[in-house]
């Protein structure tokens, strides 16, 4: 009694598993081979390094306004004291808003990435969901 049940589920499992077709797409290695992809991405890329520079140098003017002013601290007066300080927290603030204008959530970056390598993506995949 038992053998009939197991010649129907060998016949019935080796029947659903010739139906099923699994295939691994490696869509990096896709995209890396599309010529436009390649190019999209060395221009945002460039963009990137481009703010990301524009933002270091921003710090760095900060920290040197702050080792300036911890040397100097001592011999100021109180009023300058306070400029000094307030200078400091304004370019911080000013720096701290262009890194996220350009690297935050909704900033440049996210927007330019949209605008050059989406649609490559999208061309893309549909291509593969064909296959």
């Amino acid at each position: 009694m038992l053998k009939p049940i197991f010649v129907c589920l060998l016949v019935f499992g080796t029947y659903f598993a010739k139906s099923q077709t699994y295939a691994f797409i490696d869509s990096d290695y896709i995209l890396k081979n599309v010529p436009e992809y390649t190019e999209a991405k060395e221009k945002l890329d460039k963009i990137a390094e481009r703010w990301t520079k524009e933002i270091e140098d921003r710090y760095a003017v900060v920290k040197t306004k702050k080792d300036n002013y911890q040397r100097e601290e001592v011999l100021l007066p109180k009023e300058e004291k306070e400029k000094r300080k307030q200078e400091i927290e304004k370019l911080e603030k000013e720096a701290i808003e262009l890194q996220t204008m350009h690297f935050g959530n909704n900033g440049d970056y996210f927007q330019k990435r949209q605008e050059l390598i989406k649609p490559i993506q999208d061309r893309v995949f549909t291509a593969m969901k064909k296959l």
